[in-house]
């Protein structure tokens, strides 16, 4: 018996845990859509197509560099080779016997001179030596090592370090724009929810007075116009919910095309709590800015490589080495089986028809022009941050006034609706006051989406993707 209560003891924890392991994932799954903004931006930094092709192109920048470090190492090589021919090479040698008559110089006994050929036999005798058979094979292995380059090789290398520096910032502005691509349709598609709240609310309030208005109407306490205008108000207010849903699912889309994920994925938002005004001055920005941005960065690091470029231009002498072991050699006469070579080559060009002079030019030329780049980047990106700054001031000023008014029309529909009960103000002045506080509802947050897109803006202007990394640049 008590094995048996045991065992239903074990057995409803078991069913306890189960039940709140599927609560939990009920949860997780009906969550799952559900994205903040830093997840948003995350999710895009992950999947979008814009960020991997720029992270693409780091890796193919170190792989430049790696080939560029490895020019100046050894390089080995091991060669092997067969050859059959049709035939073996041979040479014949004629092999005659002569009778020579000779005369002795009366001046030197020992000087020979033969003056004439007799041979013995009338046909020549030859000798066939074989110089290499039909079949040939050998191995060599090689090692070649560049000695002394005059430092094409180290600026090579330094040419490309630059590069992977290059597109690793170029890889960091495209996070930066991606980023404020994935704010603006998260702030869009906010926007578009509460369009359509708003809208939805319309269409209900529309529906209430109509409903009023038809009781009103059947009593005879109001007139058939009333009943008439609030059925108009119906089909239009429904006309516009349809149009807001259009534009939650189209926002939606847009969200998810930014985040590099399915389009129809259902997507729901988080309205993030807004930390008001940026409280930096827009010198402080700017400074902040010219430190950061790293398109500024990289037309920098464009002028490294054009001065690199210009010393790689030249023409300058190279020295190398190559040592060369040959074994297992076999089929011919006239080498050995086993040979080796080292050989010590200096390659000085003296002449290319003025082709180096005129791309040493070129890189300098193009080294002026990234400094007049420069210049204009530097105002470029200083009106940039300005323009943000008062953006930001602009629509944080209207985002207080559309708040108080937002105050206003909710006051005057109260007084309003109170007064229709009452028999003191008519249908139309209630009508007129909730399309004034739909309207301030709608301009409210027009301006709350048009001031977090103008700080966002500014953000991206200074070159940071949040307020935390803009803080902690001001501190440095």
């Amino acid at each position: 018996m008590k094995i048996r209560v045991i065992i239903a003891c074990i057995l409803m924890v078991f069913a306890a845990s189960v039940s709140a392991f599927a609560l939990e994932e009920t949860v997780i799954t009906r969550d799952e859509n559900l994205v903040t903004l830093d997840r948003a931006i995350e999710i895009a930094g992950m999947n979008n197509s814009e960020i991997k092709q720029a992270a693409a192109e780091v890796r193919i920048s170190e792989a430049k560099l790696a080939k560029a470090r490895g020019q100046g190492g050894f390089a080995f090589n091991l060669t092997g080779n067969y050859v059959r021919t049709v035939g073996g090479s041979e040479v014949s040698i004629p092999m005659h016997y002569h009778d020579t008559v000779g005369l002795v110089n009366a001046t030197s006994a020992t000087t020979f001179q033969p003056l004439t050929y007799f041979p013995v036999s009338g046909k020549p005798v030859t000798m066939d030596i074989a110089v290499s058979s039909n079949e040939q094979e050998g191995v060599s292995f090689v090692a070649k090592k560049p000695i002394w380059t005059f430092g094409k090789i180290q600026n090579n290398v330094r040419l490309n370090k630059a590069g992977v520096l290059s597109s690793g910032l170029a890889e960091k502005s495209t996070r930066l724009s991606v980023a404020l691509k994935v704010k603006q349709a998260y702030y869009q598609y906010l926007l578009a929810t509460e369009f359509q709240k708003v809208a939805q609310d319309t269409y209900d309030q529309a529906k209430a007075h109509y409903d009023a208005a038809k009781a009103r109407f059947d009593v005879g306490a109001s007139p058939k116009f009333d009943l008439i205008r609030a059925d108009v108000d119906v089909a239009s207010a429904a006309e516009d919910l349809v149009t807001a849903k259009k534009g939650v699912n189209l926002a939606r889309m847009a969200l998810n095309n930014a985040m590099g994920i399915d389009v129809n994925a259902q997507t729901r938002v988080i309205r993030p709590t807004s930390s008001g005004d940026i409280s930096l001055q827009t010198d402080q920005l700017v400074t902040i800015a010219l430190g950061k941005r790293p398109d500024l960065k990289q037309l920098l690091v464009g002028q490294r490589q054009a001065q690199i470029g210009a010393n790689l231009a030249r023409l300058l002498p190279t020295i190398a080495f190559q040592g060369t072991y040959a074994f297992l050699n076999t089929g011919s006469a006239f080498s050995q089986q086993d040979t080796w070579q080292l050989v010590l080559a200096a390659d000085v060009p003296l002449f290319d028809s003025g082709v180096a002079h005129a791309d040493v030019s070129q890189a300098k030329r193009t080294l002026e022009k990234l400094k007049q780049t420069e210049v204009q980047a530097r105002d470029g990106i200083s009106l940039q941050v300005n323009e943000a700054f008062l953006g930001m001031k602009e629509s944080g000023a209207r985002k207080e006034t559309s708040a108080a008014i937002l105050a206003q029309a909710e006051e005057a529909v109260r007084m309003a609706e109170a007064g229709y009960k009452e028999g003191v103000t008519t249908n139309l002045d209630v009508i007129d006051a909730q399309h004034g506080l739909n309207g301030a509802r709608l301009n409210n947050a027009q301006a709350w989406f048009d001031f977090e897109l103008a700080k966002a803006k500014l953000l991206n202007a200074v070159g940071v993707e949040s307020e935390d990394e803009l803080s902690a640049a001001a501190q440095k």
